[in-house]
């Protein structure tokens, strides 16, 4: 409906009287023709009305069987509300009749052009009613509309003509849970281009949830427990605050109308156009300005007494951080990191931020880190909130990525949007390259791009060298298939692609045909191809010789990646591509047919390397074949491929070129970049992890780390360290291998020491090798720790932020029952976020049995631990040794309450965390077995599955390799004192 033109007065959404059941009376919205699900008859009649229907249902299924094939509806390409026969399968209402519509996405026949909203948000009762008023516009003759809504009851609805305002007759409705979809049938067929309002008006409860829209709570200063109403749309919960068109493609402006308390403030993605009270005068009448043509992912609301600092950017944009009083303090930082970010993004993409203004707001309860909803974008506390004196350098960088994350969305999936999920990689991927490119802009001294293969690459890797992997255009259709793909393929792999399409076509390429797609298709949404043939228009034109569509298709088309095998002799090189897989003999057990690659396997690898002899000269080679031959120009000692670890790919050398590697590693091994020494320990490592290398020469390489001072290979190291460990704990060479790294970890732990101090990488640096070393059980921790510990506990004297990540979980590890008891207290009282975060993760480290159990059961009592926590609870209990079977136990006891909590994709990484120390056939056994029993969430499960696969078959084989190099090397130790 047009503005000023209410169908329902003001004051219908209210409970003027006050009493908790009010606000759901609908009466005074009836009208002529108006329907409701409402049905009062008497027992005997309604015994006779159920005898008929169910005669009619089976007569209908008699005659739809023999007489003629069945009608249904069907969802494609060239087809919006095609009719055809068919016999695939027919979802049955809960009517029990046939749904009318047979595909898990909406049809396309009528697409929204416009949605008007009205909500009543009640923190009292929590509870909400609401109205949507569709302006739609008919695409294909149709005499059906179906659009989804989940958990809300819908009380009345009508159709009427846009242009006319007469209404339009619905037969029925049907609603299909499975689908989340509600279809409509009108008596009559719509005609191509007509206009037609569509009006649904319904309520549901305001539950703690944090999908759709939900209730979160905090305590204030004077600890009281307050509520807010808030939202997370993304990807498919939108449906759950209104019914709606919930596919990214149906993009449509929304006009909304928020009535709340007189005491809170409504936010949402516009800023408030007009505000009256309403009622008794306890409530107040928003009506915001209308948005632009977005995604309905993208809208969001939020109902909270929070307050705000602002700021205005260089280009006008007015930007407010919202948080609760007793916090409000920690924004500062976050203000002036999107200041500084808006301004530019704006310059190099040479479209400025399209809306007036740009809220950021703490949520106390929230599911994701952040999410982009275009001018109001919500975090979680730990990722926007930044207590100077208390949070850690890791801490202010996560909120400063975070940040730089979601406002690269406000052009990358807000101004632009991927048409449908299967794309998601073009949202998220450029958003997790943008927020290292970005932050390396406005913080330079962090060194951010250098620490891009670290958070970025190698993750990506990790889980697209396992066949369960998947492309980064990945068909998906139902809900749980979406969730799944929010994953490191899609924003990391995706980052990692596009950080080596920049290295290749210059950044300068990259900007001007990131700015192509994005005007071309402003206000829109778009494919994998229509970025990729910007970005080879903008290429040519720069006389490039570069078929970027063509090269960067073998990326996005097919899941994994490379080895390149590169062997020599004299100045010929050998380069021989083929996918690396961590266990090839799995492919056929863990791969999803409609994933396999229509591309072969062969990629286009741009070849970078350097020599002994000329380590600044960068040369670049292409490869698009199996095999491939090039000359050297020199004869040097050594060569380096993937220089700086720029491409998506492992490099394999020949013997000779890996002995002259790690003989330059241990004589002088900055001669490489820090970048450099990282990709050869991740290569040499996850090579021998995927039977392409033999692990002696990973541990040969790891001999150097003795003179490594870095940040970067340092992190590297220990994360492929302690997989070896996790693999070899009950095993005899557990010991002789943790005895091994402490004495390669010993010389940079000295270096660091306990002072903190030193630049930003220097504190990522110390906090990584002390927390490892400490694990292992070095000298002197365990007491250092807890000398700081209870100075702090019994004389209030402040353990140093970066140094807090070692010192609680060693007094955890050591202590007691006071010690315990005294982290929880804090957590429970502090009001920092990251503090909370390290403190709840402190609690996990006991060696307590209770205390494992308890920390357990607080993990689902929402009063002692946030439901969002809950996954920080589990990931911890899951890497302590003594707690990985209580978690593994809890996972199953407790499945269908955490997959309802968290979804698949959270649920899939904290069954793989739980099962990673599975080393044997019967640990294998046992985890199919239990699998087998949940049906269709095993979906969530193949990953796990396969790595514990992967896990015994390399037990099997390699571990006498490494137990053979552990001791050879005793052995010459031995010899030589």
């Amino acid at each position: 409906m047009a503005v000023g033109e209410p169908e329902i007065d003001d004051v219908s959404f209210l409970n003027v009287g006050g009493g908790g059941g009010g606000g759901r009376n609908y009466e005074q919205m009836g009208g002529p023709q108006m329907h409701s699900r409402q049905l009062i008859c008497s027992q005997r009649k309604a015994t006779c009305i159920t005898l008929v229907i169910a005669a009619a249902i089976i007569a209908v299924a008699m005659i739809s069987a023999f007489s003629r094939p069945s009608v249904i509806y069907k969802c494609g390409r060239d087809s919006l509300d095609n009719r055809s026969t068919s016999a695939a399968f027919q979802p049955i209402a809960e009517s029990g009749q046939l749904f009318p519509w047979n595909s898990s996405r909406l049809p396309q026949a009528v697409k929204p052009n416009r949605y008007d909203v009205r909500l009543q948000i009640d923190l009292d009762s929590f509870f909400f009613n609401g109205s949507v008023s569709i302006q739609m516009q008919v695409i294909a003759p149709t005499d059906l509309i179906v659009l989804h809504s989940n958990n809300l009851t819908i009380t009345k609805y009508y159709v009427k003509s846009h242009k006319s305002r007469s209404r339009i007759d619905i037969e029925e409705m049907h609603v299909y849970k499975p689908w989340q979809m509600v279809a409509f049938k009108l008596q009559k067929p719509l005609a191509v281009n007509e206009e037609l309002d569509l009006t649904i008006e319904y309520e549901a409860d305001l539950v703690s949830k944090l999908t759709g829209l939900y209730k979160s709570s905090y305590t204030a200063e004077d600890g009281e427990k307050r509520f807010i109403a808030t939202t997370q749309f993304e990807p498919t919960y939108a449906r759950e605050a209104l019914p709606c068109f919930d596919e990214p493609n149906f993009k449509a402006t929304f006009l909304l109308n928020i009535i709340r308390n007189k005491n809170l403030i409504a936010l949402s993605n516009k800023p408030v156009a007009h505000s009256h009270s309403v009622g008794d005068g306890n409530w107040v009448f928003d009506i915001f300005k209308e948005t632009p043509k977005m995604s309905t992912y993208l809208l969001a609301i939020v109902v909270c007494d929070f307050k705000s600092r602002s700021a205005i950017t260089n280009g006008n944009v007015q930007v407010a951080v919202y948080a609760p009083n007793k916090t409000i303090d920690q924004v500062h930082f976050a203000l002036n990191i999107t200041t500084r970010m808006v301004d530019y993004y704006s310059d190099f993409f040479q479209i400025g931020y399209l809306l007036s203004k740009l809220d950021l707001i703490a949520i106390p309860d929230f599911k994701a880190g952040a999410m982009e909803n275009w001018g109001l974008v919500t975090y979680r506390e730990t990722a926007i909130l930044y207590n100077e004196q208390e949070s850690s350098a890791s801490a202010q960088q996560r909120v400063a990525t975070v940040i730089a994350h979601e406002l690269a969305h406000q052009w990358f999936g807000n101004l632009v949007t991927m048409e449908w999920w299967s794309d998601l990689w073009l949202n998220e991927g450029f958003a997790s390259f943008l927020e290292f490119f970005g932050i390396e802009h406005v913080k330079p001294e962090w060194s951010m791009m250098a620490q891009f293969f670290l958070d970025q690459t190698q993750v990506a890797m990790e889980s697209d060298a396992l066949a369960s992997s998947h492309p980064l255009s990945v068909e998906v259709n139902d809900i749980d298939d979406i969730d799944l793909i929010f994953d490191s393929i899609s924003y990391s792999k995706g980052a990692a692609i596009l950080n080596m399409l920049q290295n290749f076509i210059t950044t300068d390429v990259l900007r001007k045909g990131l700015t192509r797609y994005l005007t071309r298709h402003e206000y829109h949404n778009a494919k994998t191809e229509d970025l990729w043939s910007a970005m080879t228009a903008v290429s040519k034109e720069h006389n490039q010789n570069f078929d970027v569509e063509k090269i960067m298709q073998t990326w996005t088309g097919q899941m994994g990646f490379p080895v390149v095998t590169i062997s020599r002799v004299g100045k010929v090189l050998q380069a021989r591509q083929h996918r690396f897989l961590f266990n090839a003999n799995t492919v056929s057990n863990f791969t999803d047919p409609k994933d396999e690659s229509h591309f072969g396997y062969v990629w286009y690898i741009p070849i970078t390397y350097i020599t002994q002899t000329h380590p600044e000269d960068v040369q670049l080679f292409w490869m698009n074949e199996q095999l491939k031959n090039f000359e050297l120009v020199d004869d040097a000692a050594w060569i380096k491929a993937n220089v700086n670890q720029t491409g998506f790919y492992r490099v394999k050398y020949d013997h000779y070129n890996w002995n002259a590697l790690i003989t330059q590693l241990k004589s002088d091994h900055t001669a490489l970049s820090s970048a450099d020494r990282a990709g050869l320990l991740d290569d040499a490592f996850s090579l021998s992890f995927g039977f392409v290398l033999a692990p002696k020469v990973a541990l040969d390489l790891s001999v150097y780390l003795l003179n490594e001072r870095d940040y970067v290979p340092w992190a590297t190291a220990v994360q492929h360290f302690d997989r070896l460990l996790v693999l070899c704990e009950e095993k005899a060479i557990y010991l002789t291998l943790k005895k091994y790294i402490l004495e390669m970890i010993a010389p940079v732990v000295t270096q660091v020491g306990w002072e903190d101090n030193g630049s930003h990488l220097d504190k990522l640096l110390r906090s990584t090798v002390l927390k490892f070393a400490c694990e292992l059980g070095h000298s002197g921790c365990k007491e250092q720790s807890l000398l700081l510990f209870h100075a702090w506990m019994r004389n209030g004297t402040r353990i140093p932020p970066n140094l807090r990540s070692i010192v609680y979980p060693n007094a955890i590890r050591y202590g007691g029952e006071e010690e315990w008891a005294y982290v929880y207290e804090q957590y429970q009282t502090t009001s920092t976020a990251s503090e909370r975060k390290e403190l709840l993760g402190a609690l996990t480290a006991t060696r307590n049995v209770w205390h494992i159990t308890q920390i357990l059961s607080y993990s689902l009592q929402p009063d002692k631990v946030k439901s969002q926590d809950m996954y920080y609870v589990f990931i911890g209990v899951a890497n302590n040794p003594l707690g990985r079977w209580h978690a593994w136990r809890f996972l199953r006891s407790s499945w269908d309450d955490i997959y309802e909590i968290y979804g698949a994709a959270t649920f899939k990484r904290m069954l793989k965390s739980c099962t990673q120390h599975f080393t044997t056939e019967f640990d294998y056994a046992e985890l199919e077995a239990f699998l087998a029993t949940r049906g269709s969430q095993l979906r969530a499960a193949r990953q796990a599955m396969e790595l514990v696969r992967h896990s015994v078959e390399w037990m099997a084989r390699s571990e006498y390799l490494v137990v053979n190099w552990l001791q050879d090397r005793q052995s010459v130790f031995d010899a030589n004192t």
